[in-house]
């Protein structure tokens, strides 16, 4: 087991594949001038987050739980991949979100809701090797699953520095195999195959920049060759030491360096063209085809735009021995996130 905060005040950065001890208050955080935060000061810097995508070659659906210690947000969409949107939730919780339980501790937790006719609960355990969902989101999107995940699927789990004094620890999977599921959108069953959905998976936690941005892009599914295959990739944000980029194709995970995300930041539904710097372990195309965006603002605290991109995904990827996996038109996500918090 990693110990997050050592002696001295010294944080454990890495690239990891073992438990966590999460003593994250321990943490002696320091402003730009070297003196020690202290009460609320130290506690509204810390923020984490918890998404769970859930692809098809039918639908796509997002599920996001934002703890920022002063506020709160949750957010949920169903998507037709032919029709586009056909559901969504936002719920913002302005003061400490009393209504939101979100346990600290990336490896062992519960997110736990529940106001008028929505309910949320997730379950996370690695020592059990289980993720659960259990939601209904205003008696019109039900979800219950249960999804097999534990350290032996290789997640990518790393921390960084995001400045002197503060750091930043990511889990992701996009590889997640549901054993059970179902899937209930306004009042009728949607039709949906264990074998044919993929889980994707993304818990973050710690002390970000005020200003936070980043590119992100994510899917999950089966190679054109019929192999497992999943992408997370990421840039502009906590790569200081051990970029959160990975692919993972038939069990093994290949973990990557920069990654350039190539496309028009005026007009995001052009297509992207998204690859490793050498042009040798991947090249990807994304095309989208509508978006769920976010918009929160609350002065002077925090401001929050992202645009989450649906669309599909085409091009090629590698495992560690150099193997080539086809990528045919695979759904997934592209975001373009910016934060002041």
């Amino acid at each position: 087991m990693v110990k997050l905060i050592q002696d001295n005040n010294k944080v454990s950065y890495g690239a990891f594949d073992t438990a966590i001890d999460w003593n994250y208050e321990q943490f002696r955080l320091f402003n730009l001038f070297g003196k020690e935060m202290k009460g609320l000061k130290k506690q509204w810097k810390y923020h984490q987050f918890n998404y769970i995508g859930l692809l098809s070659d039918d639908f796509v659906i997002g599920i996001a739980t934002v703890d920022l210690s002063y506020a709160g947000s949750i957010f949920a969409f169903y998507s037709d991949t032919k029709k586009g949107s056909q559901y969504t939730f936002s719920k913002k919780l302005p003061g400490q979100a009393r209504k939101l339980n979100f346990s600290r501790n990336p490896d062992e937790f519960i997110i736990d809701y529940k106001s008028g006719n929505t309910e949320l609960l997730i379950m996370k355990s690695h020592e059990k090797g289980m993720l659960e969902l259990h939601c209904n989101f205003e008696s019109s999107l039900i979800i219950n699953a249960l999804l097999p995940f534990g350290l032996e699927d290789k997640p990518l789990r790393v921390c960084n520095p995001v400045s002197p004094s503060s750091w930043m620890f990511t889990e992701k999977f996009p590889c997640l195999r549901p054993k059970e599921i179902d899937i209930c959108l306004n009042g009728m069953p949607v039709p949906v195959s264990a074998g044919k959905t993929t889980g994707v998976y993304d818990w973050s936690g710690g002390y970000p920049e005020r200003d936070t941005s980043w590119f992100w892009a994510c899917f999950g599914g089966k190679s054109a060759e019929g192999s497992d295959v999943g992408v997370n990739l990421s840039s502009l944000v906590n790569n200081a030491f051990y970029p959160e980029n990975a692919v993972w194709a038939d069990g093994k995970r290949n973990r990557l360096s920069n990654i350039i995300f190539d496309f028009d930041r005026q007009n995001p539904y052009k297509k992207w063209e998204i690859f490793d710097e050498a042009k040798a372990s991947l090249h990807l195309v994304f095309n989208p085809d509508h978006e769920h965006s976010e918009k929160f603002s609350a002065p002077p605290l925090t401001a929050i735009y992202f645009r989450q991109l649906i669309g599909k995904y085409s091009g090629w990827l590698k495992d560690p021995e150099g193997r080539k996996f086809q990528i045919d038109n695979l759904p997934g996500f592209a975001e373009v996130h910016r934060a002041l918090w």
